[in-house]
């Protein structure tokens, strides 16, 4: 939302948003977290306590005197990382899950807050505080649908809660911006009409009212290599480009600013809620250094990889996102890949070219990695796999933000390159565990799951059956967290792969003895409700037959169309 608000001209809606979120960070500061089974009936005032075994907590919270009861689920993720028999919760743990309630905290005020708003008969009490919390509201949808993140549906009122957690739409750095809902962005940045500060984003989607084009577009996308004397180019664009407002989102190792220019303007920069006017191109480029790169004595020649985006009100030709508009040489990326062989946090040309979606700069990367002499002692599996400092590859945040032509490319382009293992590429695999698919199907990433199951049916040597079953680490199929948070396109391109002989279907259950009848409900649940007015052929849907078909007393034998499941899938009325 940076680029809406220097755009905009809009920076203290920005700034003033994002310090009131932050302040219920401030609210929990001091409170202690407790691992207690069950939870207790008394609240210490400066207590939370947690119980994993069934993912509750509870905490009491004093507002102006008036002390309020919090109660909720936790989030699986974090969950897995707390022992159940620790009272001592580790510190790095205690610091997420006071994030967690921090925002539980604000989603419980701002539903108090529509309460109020709602009751008419009662006196409107604080009314500025009120107004605070109803206008984040529709901000946080808006960022939500923006970056794709469509809330699934038929959830509890405690699951949508976690769900409007789980997200840290507002941090740059956590949720990077994806191309994969760009309409619904460009409708999200249209400008509100009247001012109405209560509508929501959502509504405004929904409405069919004609209006001025008065949206924000992405304009260009590149992925490049600079320093501190090349970086004025920027700069220099912005000069030459002043008769329109135009910002620019710049990403370097995980880390984003915004930064823009317009006559009636000026230069702006904003670095997450820190806000910088600067008075000419010299101040603007001291300004990008010390935010972007981050270091109190930089070297002027060291080459760092950043991801650049170019928005505007200008609406581009047929409404498509350009494709890359600055060339990167090969000799260029030759001698910085060598150069910074031994810089993960700087190497990230691949990482970032995927991260983004550059589809197209992923296919020239790995043409140069694929002539890395590995006399220079240069990893090439390393390079290929293009984690950042968290050591996340390249391939599972371009999964995880449906970027599908860059899952494409970069199958595609190291399909043929011998002495790398693509198995371990392919996983994609996060520092937890997560493989990339995994990811998708959480995301519910349609196009970029398309894409990788097509690419990877295609390539031989590998594991096939372990990559599409895309299991985390304590062994959960893919398929179960899409079927989880209702990802029903998502589930049903899934469904598609061809398993004639039951391979996916066997491997999918090996393991998940203790589910598996579940989990067959789970998915006859999604076939039922699955676009019920259109007529579905099982043919189609091979590995949803595979799955229903399996017979846990023997995996070896198949027989189809003799479980209770397949049974029950043929009367379902629209499967034939």
């Amino acid at each position: 939302m940076a680029i809406q608000a220097i755009i905009r001209n809009d920076i203290n809606t920005y700034v003033n948003r994002l310090r009131f979120i932050n302040e219920y960070d401030d609210k929990l500061r001091n409170y202690k977290v407790m691992n207690q089974d069950p939870l207790p009936e008394y609240h210490e005032l400066d207590t939370i306590y947690i119980n994993p075994s069934n993912k509750k907590y509870s905490f009491h919270y004093n507002k102006e005197g008036i002390v309020e009861l919090i109660i909720g689920k936790l989030p699986s993720e974090i969950v897995s990382n707390i022992h159940l028999n620790v009272s001592n919760i580790p510190a790095k743990i205690t610091i997420e899950l006071k994030e967690f309630f921090a925002i539980e905290l604000l989603v419980y005020h701002i539903n108090k807050a529509e309460l109020i708003r709602a009751n008419k008969n009662k006196p409107q009490q604080s009314l500025i505080a009120i107004d605070k919390l109803l206008n984040i509201k529709p901000w946080l949808e808006g960022i939500a649908i923006y970056f794709g993140l469509i809330r699934p549906k038929n959830l509890s009122t405690e699951e949508k809660v976690i769900w409007n957690k789980n997200f840290k739409t507002w941090d740059g750095k956590n949720k990077p911006f994806t191309h994969q809902d760009y309409n619904r962005g460009v409708q999200l940045f249209r400008k509100p009409s009247n001012n109405k500060s209560q509508e929501s984003f959502i509504g405004l989607l929904k409405s069919e009212t004609k209006q001025k084009d008065n949206s924000i577009y992405l304009l260009q996308k590149h992925v490049g290599i600079y320093n501190k004397k090349n970086i004025g180019e920027i700069i220099n664009f912005l000069n030459n480009n002043p008769s329109t407002p135009l910002a620019c989102s710049l990403t370097r190792s995980g880390h984003t600013i915004a930064i823009g220019n317009y006559k009636k303007m000026g230069y702006r920069l904003i670095d997450h809620d820190r806000y910088k006017k600067s008075i000419n191109s010299d101040s603007l480029h001291q300004d990008i250094m010390k935010r972007l790169f981050r270091e109190k004595s930089y070297n002027p020649m060291r080459k760092c990889a950043i991801s650049i985006l170019v928005f505007g009100v200008e609406k581009s030709q047929d409404n498509l996102v350009p494709k890359n508009t600055f060339d990167l040489t090969e000799e260029d990326y030759w001698n910085f890949l060598i150069s910074n062989a031994n810089m993960s946090s700087d190497a990230g040309l691949l990482h970032l070219a995927l991260r983004h979606g550059h589809a197209d700069a992923i296919r020239s990367y790995i043409e140069v990695i694929e002539k890395v002499n590995m006399n220079n002692n240069t990893d090439k599996q390393k390079l290929l796999a293009a984690k950042d400092s968290g050591e996340v590859p390249g391939l599972f945040m371009a999964l995880q933000n449906g970027h599908a032509a860059a899952v494409e490319s970069y199958i595609k382009n190291i399909a043929n390159i011998n002495g790398i293992n693509k198995q371990e590429l392919l996983a994609a695999k996060n520092s937890d565990g997560v493989p990339g698919l995994y990811a998708a199907l959480y995301k519910g990433n349609t196009e970029a799951i398309k894409s990788y199951i097509e690419a990877v049916v295609n390539i031989n040597g590998i594991i096939k059956q372990e990559l599409l079953a895309a299991k985390n680490s304590v062994g959960t199929p893919g398929l179960v967290i899409a079927l989880r948070y209702n990802q029903t396109d998502a589930i049903a391109v899934y469904l598609k792969i061809k398993d004639n002989n039951s391979t996916y279907a066997n491997y999918i259950m090996q393991g998940y003895e203790n589910y598996r009848k579940t989990f067959k409900n789970d998915i006859l649940e999604w076939a039922r409700n699955y676009k019920p007015k259109k007529m579905k052929e099982k043919e189609t849907y091979s590995l949803l037959i595979s799955l229903l078909s399996f017979n846990r007393s023997n995996l070896k034998i198949f027989k189809k169309n003799t479980t209770e499941s397949i049974k029950l899938l043929n009367n379902i009325p629209h499967w034939r």
